[in-house]
Formats: structure tokens, sequence, C-alpha cells
């Protein structure tokens, strides 16, 4: 079964190629028929990494998952006790530690500063981190009543370095997944998650990359459903 993010991808190049899709082997995730031709696609998201402690780079999401998942579960278990009139962005740096107990603690310093039934801006400070607590009046679209902002402490600010790496090692590992693939032609199709990134930024990266490819084409999508085609010659 495809995740929500591959069936987006296949979405995008449907729509972009006027063809239609189906899932494939796994490898290939999926099949793209268009103009008669039938074309095997692997799909892959490009997300932000970070270097964890021993110094090796690591998926950025695997740090902020602990995080989200505090933020997702404050939003529900506090909208009652937030104003109909007010929501809460709250900034905290990812990785924490004792998610639990953090969680908990935060709560009750969050229930504690909207009974004030005011605006606010207020920096607290739970076993040793640092978390702005921004009260604001109005609603959001979506209804939500806590907003997480969640930079990362281990993240690096060289987006050149982070872009070839991530596009180097997605490109590698997808390889050597679909090495067994005869069906041709063979594409790969990469989601960008990494907001810092754009199309450029990876046309950029391809000039220091190996030039040989397992695929015959290789595609970013972005978060608007635009496909673009890295040029590979």
């Amino acid at each position: 079964m495809l995740r929500e993010d591959e069936k987006f991808v296949a979405r995008a190049l449907c729509e972009h190629f006027s063809g239609s899709w189906q899932e494939g082997e796994d490898p290939p995730d999926i099949y793209i028929s268009y103009d008669e031709k039938k074309i095997a696609v692997e799909i892959s998201t490009l997300t932000q990494h970070v270097i964890n402690d021993a110094g090796k780079f690591m998926p950025r999401l695997s740090q902020d998952t602990s995080v989200i998942r505090v933020c997702e579960e404050l939003d529900l278990e506090l909208r009652n006790d937030i104003p109909d009139e007010f929501y809460i962005i709250i900034t905290l740096f990812s990785p924490i530690i004792k998610a639990r107990k953090f969680k908990e603690l935060l709560k009750k310093q969050i229930i504690l500063l909207a009974r004030r039934n005011k605006k606010l801006d207020k920096v607290i400070e739970i076993y040793g981190v640092e978390i702005r607590v921004h009260i604001v009046s109005g609603r959001r679209e979506s209804g939500k009543k806590i907003i997480g902002i969640i930079p990362n402490k281990n993240s690096s600010a060289n987006i050149t370095d982070n872009v070839r790496y991530i596009f180097e090692q997605r490109i590698s590992e997808k390889s050597i997944k679909c090495r067994g693939i005869n069906h041709r032609p063979l594409w790969l199709a990469l989601f960008n998650d990494y907001w810092l990134a754009d199309f450029k930024s990876y046309q950029e990266a391809f000039r220091f990359l190996p030039k040989k490819s397992l695929f015959d084409k290789i595609f970013i999508i972005d978060g608007s459903k635009k496909v673009y085609e890295i040029k590979t010659t």
C-alpha cells in the first residue's frame, strides 16, 4: 500500500503527463501510463538530515517525531481549556528528553497561562529546555488551538551541503533497491520535503554527483504538485 505522500507524487506526475497510474511491486512503487507508454516509477522523499550524538547524519524527522507528537496531543487535549477567541503558538527545540513527562509539565503550564484569558508572549523552561508560549487572539482556519514551531538544535545551517547529502543518499539507496528491475523506462520521483531547498538547489547539486544513474529520468515534486525534471546530461 502506498503512503499518502507517495500517492501525492503519483497524482502530481499523472496530472503533469496527462496519464494514469497503478501500484507496482515495490519496487517500483507505481507504473504510469500515457501516450501508449508504461513507465516504472520509484518514489521517495527528500527530507532534511541532522547530526546525531555520534556525529552521523540521520533524517531530521526521526528526532522531531516526539516533539510533533507532543504538539498534536496537546492540541487535542487542551481544546476545551483554551478560550474560543485565542490559539497558542509554542516554539520548542527538538530533540527533547522524557517526552511523556515533558508533555504533562508543559500542559500544566499552558493551562495556567491560558486561564489569564489574554494575549501574551512568555518563555518558560522545562528540563533545561526553553519553550516560547505565544497566546494569539483569533481563530485558525484548521481549528487547531496549539500550533508547534520546531527548530532542531542539531540541524546544519549549510543548505548546500544538506542538499548534496540527501540528494546523493536518496539516489544511491533507490538505485540499490531498484537494480533488479528490468522494466524500462525507469524513473525516480522525489518529493521535496526540505522547504529550504528548491528545484534549482537539487539541479546544482546534481553537478557534483556521479553522473551514471540507474534511472532514465529523475523528477523533483514540490508541495504544490509542480513537477521538475533534473537535467542529467
